[in-house]
């Protein structure tokens, strides 16, 4: 709308219950669009302010663009138009899924969506006889014995490792296997000690070594102060995070056979 001659204001009415920060506003696209389309058309506009008005906060927010800006915001679009021609072309359309998604009228195209769409309108039968329903189904079954197995695995192995402490012991023996326990030096973990954990990355980050153990690895960063591949001052300064036997590790291996019962 024009307010006064070569003065004009575009609106936009919000429902969201988010009142946008100013900088956001100020990189917005779509009025700014607008407004481009709008001097294209019209001559002799001398100033356009962009206006929203957040309905639920009552609210009315403003911002403008320079002519640098509208520039820049032209170059973007037409990168961009270019862009989604060529993934046209090669039928290369990469899925995005987002909250929008539940509105999108297209789902039937979207690989993503296609078949909770194609498979909303069946029968319980007819779905339930679908072969990748089946197959979903029982990757769902699998994983949760999986899960379970894997917590009973976990109790097992606790047992084990409290009964060779007790016994000051490192094999145990089974009917046709045997068990070896290793206990190696560890560091301070995101679940147990998750603010030594920071200060240790800290100390290696600031160090310019944090790329050498591979994002924290305990092992790297072990075998690194044991061989002293760094200088000594920094060693200094990890070798206290170093936890003695705090890893504990199973080695399962088969019985020779005058050993099995």
């Amino acid at each position: 709308m024009e307010k006064e001659e070569g003065f004009w204001e575009i609106h936009d009415y919000k429902t969201t219950k988010k009142l946008p920060e100013q900088k956001e506003l100020d990189s917005d696209r779509q009025l700014a669009l607008y407004q481009i389309g709008i001097q294209s058309q019209w001559k002799g506009i001398k100033n356009i302010q962009l206006v929203w008005h957040f309905l639920h906060f009552d609210k009315e927010l403003r911002s403008e663009r320079n002519p640098n800006e509208l520039e820049r915001l032209k170059k973007e679009t037409i990168e961009l138009i270019e862009e989604i021609e060529k993934a046209k072309q090669k039928d290369d359309f990469p899925t995005k899924e987002s909250a929008l998604c539940e509105w999108c009228d297209f789902s039937y195209l979207c690989p993503l969506r296609r078949h909770l769409e194609e498979t909303a309108e069946l029968s319980v039968n007819e779905f339930l006889n679908l072969p990748e329903v089946q197959l979903v189904n029982k990757y769902v079954e699998i994983s949760e014995e999986i899960r379970e197995k894997r917590n009973e695995l976990e109790e097992l192995k606790e047992a084990l490792f409290s009964f060779v402490e007790k016994n000051n012991i490192l094999v145990v023996r089974g009917s046709d296997n045997k068990i070896k326990i290793k206990f190696e030096n560890g560091f301070p973990t995101k679940e147990k000690e998750p603010e030594k954990k920071l200060e240790l990355e800290k100390i290696i980050k600031n160090a310019g070594k944090w790329e050498e153990v591979s994002f924290l690895n305990s092992k790297a960063l072990l075998k690194i102060i044991g061989e002293e591949k760094w200088e000594e001052k920094l060693m200094q300064k990890l070798r206290p995070f170093i936890i003695p036997q705090a890893e504990k590790r199973i080695y399962l291996s088969r019985l020779k056979g005058e050993e099995t019962l």
